[in-house]
C-alpha cells in the first residue's frame, strides 16, 4: 500500500520514529503494518543482509536453478520509496541504548526510536559432531548458503549427499538435490517424518512419495561423525542403535535454528532461548517488541515462515497501541517445495475433539478433519493444494461443517468450498 491510500487512518502523533531490526518476513511485515496504520512516523528497516525481503522457504530451489535470488525476491526498491521507509541494507546494529532510546549502528551512526521491534531472525543449528568443519559440510539459512552448496556440487561428486534433519527445510532440500541429480539420503532422528506436525499416515504417504522420487530415508538415525582429509568422504550414523559407516560426498545439516539474540544481550530485555515475548509480542522492556525466529512465545520458537509473518503484524499493531494477540494454533505448517503439497493447521489431538474424518483417495491424496461439536478445529491435507486457503480459513473461524459430515466421509472434500 502507498501512503496516499492510508492517510485517513487515526494514528498516535506521539510516535515519531520506529526502528525495526531485521528485514525478513517478520521485520518487513512490521514495517508494512506500521506504515498502513501510521502514515507520518519515520520507519527504519535495518538488516545486515545485502538483499531485501526474499522467500526463505524457496532457498532449496536455488540449488537446482541458474537464476539465483531473482526468483525469490518479494519486494523491490520502489516499495520502500512508495511507503517512505528508510531501508538500511548491509548495516549492522551494534547495540541498543535503552535509556536513551537509541540504536547504534556499525557505521557509527545512531537512530533514535520511540518503538523498537527486534526481528533479527535466526542462524542455522550446525551438526555438533567431529568433522563438520570439513569442506562439503553445509547449512542452508540464507541465499549465500544455497549458492555455496550449488557451487560445491558442480565442482565435486554428488553421488552420495546426506541431509540430516527431515523438517520442512530438510525435506525440501533433499527433494531439490534429487532433482539436481544428486543421490540423496535423508536422515531423521524421530520415528517418522514431520512427527510434530502431522499424523503417521500423512507422514507415510510423504515418505512413500519421496522414496519413489529417488530419496533414501533413514528414520531413528543421527550423525555420529564425518570423516575425510580435506573434504567429506564418509559419514558414520547411528541407526536404531547400530553404527553404519557410509560413503558421503556432502553433508547438509537442516536441524533447526538458533535465535539471533545478541542485540538484546547485556540489556534488561529478558532472554531464555529466544527473546521472551507475551501474546502481544511485547518484551520485558516497555516499548520494545520482538517477533519471528528470535522471539520465544509460550516456551516455543517455531521457525515457521507463516508464524514470523503473523507475529510481525501483531508486533506492529501492538507498538501502535492497537489491541492484538498471537495464537500459534492457527498458524499452518505448509510443505510446498518437495513435489507433494502438504498442510496441517489447528488442533489435531486435544480431548475436545469428538470426531475425526479421515479419507485417503488414491495415491498421494489424503485428508483428516478434526471436529469439536460439529466445528472444524484442525486439518491435515496431503494434496488438495486448491483447498489450502479455504481449509485454513474454516479452521480459524471454527466453521460449523456438521451438515457436510456424511459427504466428507465419502470423499467429497470440495464441498467445503460451498461454505
Amino acid at each position: 500500500q502507498g501512503i496516499e491510500e492510508i492517510d485517513q487512518v487515526d494514528f498516535d502523533a506521539g510516535i515519531n520514529s520506529v526502528v525495526v531490526i531485521g528485514n525478513g518476513i517478520a521485520g518487513t511485515n512490521v514495517a508494512d503494518h506500521i506504515r498502513r496504520r501510521h502514515p507520518k512516523c519515520q520507519i527504519h528497516l535495518i538488516s545486515d543482509e545485502p538483499y531485501d525481503l526474499y522467500n526463505r522457504m524457496g532457498l532449496a530451489k536455488i540449488i537446482m536453478t541458474s537464476k539465483g535470488i531473482g526468483t525469490l525476491k518479494l519486494i523491490d526498491d520502489s516499495w520502500f520509496e512508495k511507503n517512505n521507509i528508510n531501508n538500511w541494507l548491509n548495516t549492522k546494529c551494534r547495540s541498543v541504548d535503552i535509556g536513551n532510546r537509541r540504536v547504534h549502528l556499525g557505521t557509527g551512526e545512531a537512530i533514535e526510536f520511540d518503538k523498537l521491534i527486534i526481528a533479527t531472525g535466526s542462524s542455522a543449528r550446525i551438526l555438533d559432531v567431529p568433522g563438520f568443519s570439513l569442506n562439503g559440510c553445509f547449512t542452508i539459512r540464507n541465499v549465500e548458503d544455497a549458492l555455496r552448496l550449488r557451487s560445491y556440487l558442480q565442482d565435486h561428486e554428488k553421488n552420495s549427499v546426506f541431509v540430516s534433519g527431515a523438517g520442512l527445510l530438510g525435506i525440501e532440500a533433499a527433494y531439490s538435490l534429487c532433482l539436481y541429480g544428486a543421490r540423496v539420503t535423508l536422515l531423521e532422528k524421530n520415528s517418522f517424518l514431520l512427527e510434530r506436525n502431522v499424523d503417521q499416515r500423512a507422514s507415510e504417504i510423504l515418505r512413500d512419495f519421496l522414496e519413489k522420487s529417488g530419496i533414501t530415508i533413514y528414520t531413528h538415525a543421527t550423525v555420529k561423525s564425518i570423516s575425510g582429509k580435506e573434504k567429506v568422504n564418509s559419514i558414520e550414523i547411528d541407526h536404531f542403535g547400530s553404527d553404519l559407516l557410509l560413503s558421503a560426498s556432502a553433508v547438509i545439516a537442516c536441524l533447526g535454528i538458533e535465535p539471533r539474540t545478541s542485540i538484546a544481550q547485556g540489556t534488561p530485555i529478558e532472554i531464555h532461548r529466544g527473546i521472551l515475548v507475551d501474546e502481544t509480542m511485547a518484551t520485558s522492556v516497555e516499548g520494545i517488541y520482538a517477533c519471528g525466529d528470535v522471539a520465544e512465545f509460550g516456551g516455543a520458537i517455531t521457525g515457521l515462515w507463516a508464524t514470523a509473518g503473523a507475529q510481525g503484524e501483531i508486533a506492529a499493531k501492538s507498538a501502535l497501541g492497537i489491541e492484538s494477540s498471537f495464537n500459534q494454533d492457527l498458524i499452518p505448517v505448509i510443505l510446498k517445495g518437495a513435489g507433494l503439497d502438504l498442510m496441517a493447521v489447528g488442533d489435531l489431538d486435544s480431548k475436545s475433539i469428538d470426531r475425526m474424518i479421515t479419507v485417503e483417495e488414491g495415491q498421494f491424496k489424503y485428508y483428516k478433519l478434526a471436529l469439536s461439536n460439529g466445528k472444524m478445529v484442525g486439518a491435515i491435507l496431503v494434496g488438495y493444494l486448491d483447498l489450502h486457503n479455504k481449509v485454513i480459513e474454516l479452521v480459524r473461524s471454527n466453521a460449523d461443517i456438521s451438515q457436510f459430515v456424511e459427504e466428507l466421509e465419502n470423499g467429497s472434500i470440495f464441498k467445503l468450498l460451498d461454505l
